[in-house]
């Protein structure tokens, strides 16, 4: 048998070991300190995502592709350490009726780990409403939206 004072050193040895497992290194501290989000909802910052997806996204034009494209692309972006994709992007286009015809539409569903048994996804409808050239409101996007969340389980 281990005299008392071995086994404490064993404790600790194996103790020190796990505590450096979860040790964090400069890149991973690095995306933990990056700033907040307010950089990606400044609405007078021409950098910003926010102020770059408020403007008149009428299906079928092309502020709806540029849009699109913006929400998209930090989800086609991102990859795991594998160099994977972290997120499945399916893009379902549509076409509807419209008092101005029928338009092209496209939903934007986006899925965390697809293969989970629990996931996480996204979904976005993001066209504007369609004003005439002479109404006050033409140029500015609707200032609507839906928010819905359900749970499997």
């Amino acid at each position: 048998m281990l005299p008392s004072r071995w086994l404490i050193v064993l404790i600790v040895a194996a103790c020190a070991h796990v505590a450096n497992a979860y040790t964090l290194s400069n890149e991973s501290l690095a995306r933990v300190l990056k700033p907040s989000a307010a950089q990606w909802i400044q609405v007078r910052s021409p950098t910003s995502l926010l102020s770059q997806i408020l403007i008149p996204r009428v299906p079928g034009t092309q502020g709806h592709a540029e849009v699109r494209e913006r929400l998209t692309k930090p989800f086609f972006d991102a990859k795991d350490a594998h160099g994977r994709p972290k997120w499945h992007v399916e893009l379902i286009p549509f076409e509807a009726p419209t008092p101005l015809g029928p338009r092209k539409f496209t939903n934007i569903v986006v899925t965390r780990d697809p293969g989970a048994a629990r996931k996480l996804v996204l979904a976005a409808h993001y066209d504007s409403k369609y004003y005439p050239e002479d109404s006050p409101s033409h140029g500015q996007p609707h200032a609507r939206a839906h928010f819905s969340a359900a749970t499997q389980g």
